[in-house]
């Protein structure tokens, strides 16, 4: 019976020490966790401020090619005067034309 006793003992104290063992673990990985977010944040971050800044050199580029040259047109505008031109104002082109179908010149169907 004492044999029992020390062995139950015995057994309890290497569950106790099994289980400090696994907090001390969650411990130090939530730890690490909280580190990893906080690069990752920190990445984003830096991330984020490089596209704003490559957003803005594109910007500075269009309106540098804009000042510059004054007879380029907004690709849009281009299109409808395009449209205007070959179509005039026949509502099925203009669909048509939207839809990237053309029409041949004088058709109106």
């Amino acid at each position: 019976m004492i044999k029992n006793r020390e062995s139950a003992a015995r057994s309890r104290a290497r569950k106790q020490a099994y289980t400090m063992q696994l907090e001390a673990e969650v411990a130090k990985l939530k730890e690490e966790n909280n580190e990893l977010l906080k690069k990752q944040a920190e990445i984003i971050e830096v991330q984020k401020k490089e596209v704003r800044i490559f957003q803005l050199r594109i910007k500075k580029v269009l309106i540098t090619t804009i000042i510059e040259n004054p007879r380029l047109e907004d690709p849009f505008i281009a299109k409808k005067r395009i449209y205007l031109e070959n179509y005039g104002n026949n509502r099925n082109a203009k669909k048509r034309f939207a839809e990237g179908r053309r029409l041949a010149p004088g058709n109106t169907n």
